[in-house]
């Protein structure tokens, strides 16, 4: 568990906990041979009202968030979860040369695929703009809610990007679906090498 204030490595087996305040880097190596999670955020708790722009890079190995005076970072862990509040941030999630699946909705954006040591999955929540880059497989996208031009599949050209809630630019995913909560309705993109999404 990290954020700007403090990080904290803990396991219930082994039994340990080891916490590291006022680190402008903290770096944290997992041997993925067990099911290890990283949790980061922006901010020290729920009052924590400072406003900052960050960037999360995750990729199947390593996972990074960063912002003015700090770097948390987290190599080989099974999952990385990187949460932000205030501020206009990034995210960048890239996938393997596998076969890598996307799920995204108006509140997160999960990638997960395989690595070297076995599953992973990288989650970014709050961000204001993801760029997804699949590997070049057979990779999907799974998009809840979310709004294409099927003509276009690029931004819209009446709207601001930055007055939207969330923006997402998928890269070279061969299958995406449109998935509408509530009515079961689908739709399939298959094959484009571009796609904007969006959520108002």
């Amino acid at each position: 568990v990290g954020n700007p204030a403090w990080s904290r490595i803990s396991s219930s087996n082994p039994v340990y906990s080891n916490k590291a305040a006022g680190f402008s880097s903290v770096m944290a190596y997992s041997t993925g041979e067990s099911l290890d999670r990283a949790y980061f955020s922006d901010f020290n708790g729920a009052a924590d009202a400072r406003t900052q722009d960050d960037t999360f890079t995750a990729g199947s190995t390593v996972g990074e968030l960063t912002g003015p005076g700090y770097r948390l970072w987290a190599r080989f862990f099974d999952e990385v979860h990187a949460e932000v509040k205030l501020g206009r941030d990034t995210a960048s999630l890239s996938g393997t040369t596998g076969i890598d699946e996307l799920h995204a909705t108006a509140a997160e954006v999960t990638l997960s695929g395989l690595n070297a040591k076995g599953a992973f999955a990288n989650f970014a929540k709050g961000f204001d703009e993801i760029n997804a880059f699949a590997g070049g497989s057979q990779d999907k996208a799974v998009l809840t809610d979310a709004t294409v031009d099927l003509t276009t599949y690029g931004p819209p050209a009446d709207v601001p990007l930055e007055d939207l809630a969330q923006i997402l630019w998928l890269n070279q995913f061969e299958k995406i679906e449109l998935l509408k909560s509530g009515t079961g309705e689908k739709t399939d993109i298959n094959n484009i090498d571009a796609v904007f999404a969006w959520w108002p």
